[in-house]
């Protein structure tokens, strides 16, 4: 039986009997011709990394193999949280769309730098920590101090690097991606936007010029990912909201099956059980 089909005997390829056969493997064996021998391990079957009704919190994955939209159970329970980061993301997205009326982004332009585009990238960047704190104490992780040598922990396991962006009211301006070459080895360096961002707050007349408008976009960019990453892509974008017409997801994380968040009877009625992410609690 496939877990997450509320009625796997009519479906096909969800629902084999065992009969009068030794095993189910050998049931499976008969009827599908996907494994050849009495077990698992010949066939494509994967041991899921939580069982049924548990779940990483504020970390969204695939819900009952469903690849394509990963979910977070928990979002309904944190709906204060989705709603300040929501709230806080079109705020910046609004403050960015104001300055592109003034320097108009492209990429002869996204060198452009100034008082307005330094506060806003200090904003954006200050709003990804925050959430970056919150998935880190959530999963247990507690510091007195948090710095990028605990932040990078969350790209593998959110696979933050693997979402790409778009701009529909800039369609000549190529998809980014925010945490692409984000590395454990050099945590602030290697993320661009957010080593300027630490420059320009704590020396603007030195590095002034770093307050540039690329990575203001990168920023606020930043911002919605961690939306998606945390809860869900829908409330990534804020529902219908002004976020979803100005960002769009054109790439999104691959998971393996493994990863994925299972019900044994999908319910909206499920009780799921949190359990904390042994990859950030360490």
């Amino acid at each position: 039986m496939k877990l997450g089909v509320s009625n796997p005997e009519s479906g096909p390829g969800t629902f084999y009997r065992r009969g009068d056969r030794d095993t189910i493997w050998a049931a499976l064996r008969d009827d599908t011709g996907w494994i050849h021998s009495d077990g698992p391990e010949s066939g494509p079957f994967h041991e899921l990394a939580l069982p049924p009704e548990h779940y990483y919190p504020r970390i969204a994955r695939p819900l009952n193999g469903s690849l394509a939209h990963p979910k977070s159970p928990g979002a309904l329970d944190e709906a204060k949280a989705v709603a300040l980061g929501v709230g806080q993301a079109t705020t910046l997205m609004r403050r960015l769309e104001a300055i592109c009326q003034t320097v108009h982004p492209e990429s002869e332009t996204f060198g452009t730098y100034g008082h307005e585009i330094r506060n806003l990238l200090i904003l954006a960047a200050m709003e990804v920590e925050a959430h970056w704190r919150g998935v880190l104490v959530a999963n247990g992780r507690q510091r007195d101090r948090y710095s990028t040598n605990d932040y990078v922990r969350l790209l593998p396991v959110m696979q933050l690097n693997e979402y790409s962006v778009a701009f529909p009211n800039f369609p000549w301006l190529s998809p980014i991606q925010p945490f692409s070459g984000w590395t454990q080895e050099s945590p602030t360096r290697s993320l661009t936007w957010y080593d300027a961002y630490n420059r320009v707050k704590h020396d603007r007349e030195g590095d002034f010029s770093s307050a540039r408008l690329d990575h203001a976009f990168a920023a606020v960019t930043a911002c919605v990912i961690m939306l998606a990453a945390q809860w869900t892509p829908s409330i990534g974008l804020g529902g219908r909201s002004d976020l979803s017409s100005f960002f769009r997801f054109v790439e999104m994380p691959s998971w393996a099956p493994r990863e994925s968040y299972t019900q044994s009877q999908p319910s909206a009625e499920t009780a799921w059980t949190q359990i904390r992410n042994p990859e950030l609690a360490s």
